[in-house]
């Protein structure tokens, strides 16, 4: 019986070294080593069980090295094939802004969105422009209760920036066709909920965007 024993942790041995296979070789291992313990107790020698136990908590370690590095690398693809875009907002894009804001009766603070970032397809948050309690425009961003990443904010941030200036580059004076686009646009996204019209999904209409923004003033179509 106890050569059975030795044997059989000497043939898994003999198999692990022949796998391909980094993770299973050392689970193998593992395995091989940890019968040549009690093999090597069985047959009161030291140099067996001490040697091979050793053997079990390397492979041990190797093999938990190796599933973590694994797991790291699946993280990073999934991070790559979710990766935040960036990009212009759409009429289509209000029904979700506008749950991120919070589904309440907009008033001026909703602003006007820049730009949003969608992660996986979602829109995720968004950028927009309103003015602060010293009545000056200041771009901000807001996001989703479960989404937070500064790096993506500061990425936003940027992009609001640089949209902003190149619809009201004449206006930085009194900034009053800002003030009259905030106003516009939430009248009429209020008096869209009051009276809900049909979503033509199949159409996809540009907000405030320099597509359609020009020289700050939103079109009337």
């Amino acid at each position: 019986m106890v050569q059975v024993i030795g044997y059989t942790a000497l043939s898994l041995n003999l198999i692990s070294m022949s796998m391909k296979n980094l993770l299973f070789l050392r689970v193998l291992g593992l395995v091989a080593n940890a019968i040549y313990v009690a093999y090597g107790v069985m047959i009161d020698a030291p140099p067996v069980y001490i040697g091979c136990a050793v053997a079990v908590l390397l492979h041990s370690y190797r093999i938990v090295e190796t599933k973590s590095k694994k797991d790291n690398k699946m993280k990073i693809k999934d991070r790559a094939m979710i990766s935040p875009k960036i990009r212009n907002v759409y009429l289509a894009d209000l029904p979700k802004i506008i749950s991120i804001y919070g589904n309440k009766p907009l008033k001026l603070d909703f602003g006007l969105p820049l730009c949003l970032v969608e992660c996986d397809k979602e829109i995720c948050g968004y950028a927009f422009v309103a003015f602060n309690s010293f009545n000056e425009p200041e771009i901000q961003t807001n996001f989703k209760q479960d989404f937070t990443s500064e790096e993506t904010a500061q990425l936003l941030n940027e992009f609001a920036k640089r949209v902003f200036a190149s619809l009201f580059a004449s206006d930085v004076q009194n900034f009053t066709k800002l003030e009259r686009n905030i106003k516009r646009l939430t009248d009429w996204l209020n008096l869209c909920e009051e009276q809900p019209v049909k979503k033509k999904s199949s159409i996809k209409h540009p907000l405030p965007t320099t597509r359609v923004l020009q020289n700050g003033e939103l079109s009337d179509s």
